[in-house]
Order: structure tokens, then C-alpha cells, then sequence
């Protein structure tokens, strides 16, 4: 009972970056970000979960660069969902997305990261397309 319960816990755990956004103003902003990277954890992301903390967020790692797809079916919470290319700069951002819609958020074209942050933080932090992004694994 005790190695599936850990085996459980070790399927969902989520490795950590530190992640920084240059504005357009030039300012840094930084977000403690889960990554997810396996098939599990890019098909579940946010799902489910209640709250997430205001300087927090979560990063999506494809293996490779390409048109992708989000819905919000299943996620409470309202999120800005930040398109990323291959350079590590922002394509495209889909702001204040509506908790359990179903409909389909495009990424606009080929991109290999996106970031998912509590809504409205992209405009509060002046966030925009062609922001530079980049981050570093955390250490426990």
C-alpha cells in the first residue's frame, strides 16, 4: 500500500524553475513555476486546483515547436495563458481565460513553451508579445 501511495505521489510531483519575463519597459518580473513535461503532466497542467499563488504559474515544455492547443475545460481558475517560441520570446497571449470553457485557445502558430499565470497579471506587469523569457531550475 505504502510504494503505490509513493509511486502516486512521484507520477504527479513537478520539477520547479524560476522564471523571469523582461517587459517592454525593461523591467524582470519572476514567477516560481512547476514545469510540465511528461504526457501526464501536459495533458493535466492546472486542472482542478483551486487557487494558485499570485507569483506562481506554470510552465509547459513541448518537444518541439508547433501550433498548440488549450481549453479550460476543468480549470477554476481564470488564467493568462502566454505563448512562447523556440527563442524565448512571447507570440501570442490569451488574457483573462474563462474558467471551464470549452473553447479552444489557439497559440497562433508554431511555439515550444507556454506560461500560465493568474489573469490580468500579463497587463499589470506589461507583459507583451516579443517579451523575453527565460528561467532557471530551482534547488531544494
Amino acid at each position: 500500500m505504502l510504494l503505490f501511495f509513493v509511486c502516486s505521489l512521484q507520477a504527479h510531483a513537478f520539477d520547479r524553475v524560476q522564471l523571469h519575463v523582461t517587459t517592454a519597459e525593461g523591467n524582470s518580473i519572476s514567477f516560481n513555476c512547476e514545469v510540465a513535461q511528461t504526457p501526464k503532466q501536459l495533458a493535466r497542467g492546472l486542472m482542478f486546483r483551486k487557487k494558485l499563488p499570485e507569483n506562481n504559474g506554470m510552465l509547459f515544455v513541448f518537444d518541439k515547436a508547433d501550433e498548440q492547443l488549450f481549453w479550460m475545460k476543468n480549470t477554476a481558475i481564470p488564467l493568462d495563458i502566454i505563448f512562447i517560441r523556440a527563442d524565448k520570446k512571447v507570440h501570442h497571449i490569451a488574457q483573462n481565460t474563462v474558467p471551464y470553457s470549452k473553447k479552444v485557445i489557439s497559440s497562433r502558430g508554431a511555439i515550444k513553451y507556454v506560461l500560465e499565470i493568474n489573469a490580468g497579471l500579463s497587463k499589470e506587469h506589461s507583459i507583451i508579445v516579443g517579451s523575453q523569457v527565460d528561467w532557471k531550475a530551482l534547488i531544494d
